[in-house]
């Protein structure tokens, strides 16, 4: 439409209908689209609302649960431990397992993981076909006790709390799915392999993280934990996971509740893949947490461009084939080796044989032979009676000899005991009334002269007892029927037959014999009573310092009276001064710290700080050659008041020793345990 300006300018009808027409239909336009807005929004609430009730509908048929209950007559009773029968192979005992050396890493750095899914039904189409009570087996070959990784800690079930419970779970559900469809699917299985580099621990945390999403959709799942088979890779720990897809939980033992639908999506393409990409996100979490540096990958070989290897998927009856294969021959093998260890051990049988029966007919001689031998002699041998009368009749003469002795020893000991305590006294008044340090060193050089004598007596004293005590048990006791024979150095005679035999009384103890001795019983018990008050005297811990004379000296008036009578007696010998030098020396090094460590003498003197109880405490004293004890009486008190006899007798005698001559002080030391300067 052409219309000139002025025209327009003027007011032109056609172009005011035009625009008029326009935006009426703009209106009408409008209109409508406002009114089929309006239907679909009615449409779609009422569409929304019949969705929503149809949702409802759904919801409560699907959500409706069948509660099942097994009664005890129909419990199982014998499935506490797994049939043999489902999974012993006799292969696997006669192999041996190996270690591979294969790596399924790819050129990503991941590792492939083996996931096999299989699920099984009434009309499955792969695999062997259904057998009644499969599910059940199948759980029980999952749970078995010789291949799980830490006994009973290797499986668990959400549906079961032992193995008859769980053969029964399985038995339930077996008989409701045959309600289903014929072809409904009664469980699924699947095998995972589980890291080797992990723990028995961690592998368990990988597995209940593998059944996280099972939890989550409220299905029934057993699981078992696999060591490596005995013939097989040593690293093939895995995973059984048998589980359904109908929803269930357990409410009491032997009661469930069954939902009427399944969760079809998980035996799809789509679900297997997510549950192949859950089993590898819960094993690299749990190999993270681990610290190994391992990652699997749900993808396969030809998603990631691996090639295929050269042997292939070999399949469970070809490896179980050449597993037979194997065993065969190792079998064999065995039955070649065992066959000549048996051709070996007949032969030594027959050898052994033959030797047995020449040993034998050497024994039977000799067994022959001891015979008559035996015979003869209890011929001629005399009854056990006679023997012990003639044994009481020697015993009694010994006795009458020993006493005869003991009375002639005593009566020979009181004028000997006298004597030395006449000439003890008389020794104490000498010693205490000598003044002058010059009179004090004679004395004390002639008083070493007179105790290198008394050792050597002592020594030659010691060794004669030792002899005489030895000589009573050595008179044999001869029992003969010769007339006239001599035994030994008795003299033996016989009369109507019976033996009788003299024996020969062993020599009496001389009295220096009989001092000896005691003065040996007193110096043990004196280094006995000397340990005890050194002992306690280190327990103390007392301060030990020097005194005037130049000698080591300590506290003793906690000792008991015992004690410490024993140690003012001793404390200036050479081995007194010793130990208290070594305490002194400790103290002198624990002064800084100010803790006394009586235990650091042994590490400062390399030996024990305790005297022996077999050293003398005087180890002064020489030891000179053993001389000939002396015979008589009097022969005895002129050599034993020569060799300073009677001054030793101080310390052997107790209760002379207790007495201490008027003029002496109380810490004074007697004269015979002293020490002249120069040998300090």
């Amino acid at each position: 439409m052409a219309i000139d300006y002025a025209e327009l300018k003027a007011g032109n009808r056609e172009a005011a209908q035009a625009l008029a027409d326009a935006r009426s239909a703009r209106h009408l336009t409008n209109r409508r689209k406002r009114e089929e807005a309006s239907a679909e929004r009615a449409d779609e609430g009422a569409r929304r609302r019949r969705k929503a009730m149809s949702d409802r509908e759904a919801e409560a048929f699907l959500s409706r649960r069948l509660h099942i209950k097994m009664p005890e007559g129909d419990r199982p009773r014998t499935r506490s431990r797994t049939p043999r029968k489902l999974f012993t192979r006799t292969v696997e005992q006669m192999l041996r397992g190996t270690v591979g050396a294969t790596n399924a890493r790819g050129p990503d750095g991941r590792h492939s993981i083996h996931f096999a899914f299989t699920p099984r039904g009434f009309a499955s189409k792969t695999g062997r076909r259904w057998r009644a009570g499969e599910a059940a087996r199948a759980a029980l070959y999952s749970v078995r006790e010789e291949a799980l990784e830490g006994g009973e800690l290797g499986w668990w079930s959400n549906v079961a709390d032992d193995r008859n419970e769980l053969v029964a779970h399985y038995r339930a559900s077996e008989a409701l799915e045959a309600h289903d469809r014929a072809n409904a699917n009664v469980y699924l299985v699947e095998v995972i392999a589980l890291p080797a580099e992990l723990t028995a621990e961690q592998r368990r945390q990988a597995v209940k993280r593998i059944c996280r999403q099972l939890d989550r959709l409220g299905l029934a799942y057993t699981v078992g934990i696999h060591l490596p088979d005995a013939a097989g890779d040593q690293r093939n720990f895995h995973l059984h996971l048998v589980y359904s897809m109908r929803p269930c939980q357990r409410v009491a033992p032997y009661e469930w509740q069954f939902a009427v639908t399944k969760r079809t999506e998980i035996n799809t393409p789509a679900g297997i893949m997510h549950r192949r990409c859950a089993v590898v996100v819960a094993i690299n979490e749990t190999l993270r947490e681990a610290g190994i540096d391992k990652r699997y990958t749900p993808l396969s070989n030809r998603d990631r461009g691996m090639a295929q290897p050269i042997r292939g998927k070999v399949g469970q009856r070809a490896t179980w084939a050449a597993r037979r294969l194997a065993a065969t021959d190792d079998r064999h093998a065995s039955l070649l080796i065992l066959q000549d260890q048996l051709r070996q051990v007949r032969t030594g049988l027959v050898d052994a044989a033959k030797w047995l029966g020449s040993a034998g007919a050497v024994v039977r001689r000799r067994c022959l032979g001891m015979a008559i031998k035996l015979s003869d002699a209890e011929a001629i041998m005399p009854s056990p009676a006679a023997l012990k009368a003639k044994m009481r009749d020697h015993l009694e003469r010994q006795m009458s000899v020993a006493d005869q002795a003991t009375r002639a020893t005593r009566a020979k000991l009181t004028p000997a005991r006298s004597a030395v305590s006449q000439r003890l006294t008389s020794m104490r008044h000498d010693l205490g009334a000598t003044t002058g340090a010059s009179e004090l060193a004679n004395r004390r050089e002639i008083l070493r002269a007179h105790l290198a004598g008394m050792w050597s007596h002592t020594v030659q004293t010691v060794a004669g007892i030792a002899t005489w005590v030895a000589a009573i048990p050595q008179h044999p006791i001869a029992i003969e029927h010769d007339t006239g024979r001599t035994v030994g150095d008795d003299r033996t005679s016989s009369t109507d037959g019976e033996t009788f035999v003299t024996p020969t009384p062993p020599p009496s103890p001389t009295v220096g014999e009989m001092q000896t001795a005691r003065h040996q019983a007193a110096l043990r018990r004196q280094r006995e009573i000397y340990d005890e008050a050194l002992a306690m005297l280190r327990r103390k811990r007392g301060r030990v310092w020097l005194d005037a004379d130049g000698r080591y000296d300590i506290d003793d008036a906690d000792l008991p009276t015992r004690e410490r009578g024993v140690w003012q007696r001793l404390k200036s010998t050479v081995k007194a001064q010793s130990d208290l030098a070594d305490l002194h020396t400790v103290q002198q090094q624990s002064v800084s710290t100010g803790v006394l460590d009586v235990d650091a003498v042994e590490r400062i003197t390399g030996a024990s700080p305790l005297p022996s109880a077999t050293a003398p405490l005087d180890p002064t004293i020489p030891e000179a050659e053993p001389a000939s004890p002396p015979d008589d009486l009097l022969q005895v008190a002129t050599a034993t008041e020569q060799r300073g006899v009677f001054a030793q007798a101080e310390s052997v005698d107790s209760e002379q020793a207790r007495a201490r001559p008027k003029g002496r002080d109380k810490g004074q030391t007697p004269a015979i345990l002293q020490k002249s300067e120069h040998e300090r």
